[in-house]
């Protein structure tokens, strides 16, 4: 039968490791949770980033749509223009044209 010596220092050898393990499981759980930590701050600072992005791209947009309605407004008024300007000129020469016939006839 083993000593009572040697089965007592087999028991402090065990505790010992088992004591040690345990205090490597307590630095893996409190690397871990700082890792999650870290993480979990990565994961924020990234979606703030990405909705002042999204805030950024929907003001661009919104600038966007303002610069092509102007532009087609300008656009539409120009050929109003235009066509108000031709109108004025076809007029004025249907009336140069019926003066003509006028004289024309006259003769």
């Amino acid at each position: 039968s083993v000593s009572l010596e040697k089965r007592l220092e087999g028991l402090e050898l065990e505790f010992g490791e088992s004591k040690h393990a345990h205090g490597n499981v307590e630095q893996l759980l409190t690397k871990m949770h700082e890792k999650v930590d870290q993480l979990h701050k990565q994961i924020l600072e990234e979606r703030i980033a990405r909705e002042e992005h999204h805030g950024s791209v929907q003001e661009k947009l919104g600038e966007h749509h303002a610069t092509v309605g102007e532009r087609l407004d300008y656009v539409e008024k120009l050929m109003g223009d235009s066509v108000e300007a031709h109108q004025e000129q076809l007029a004025a020469a249907h009336a140069k044209l019926a003066d003509v016939h006028a004289v024309h006839h006259e003769q």
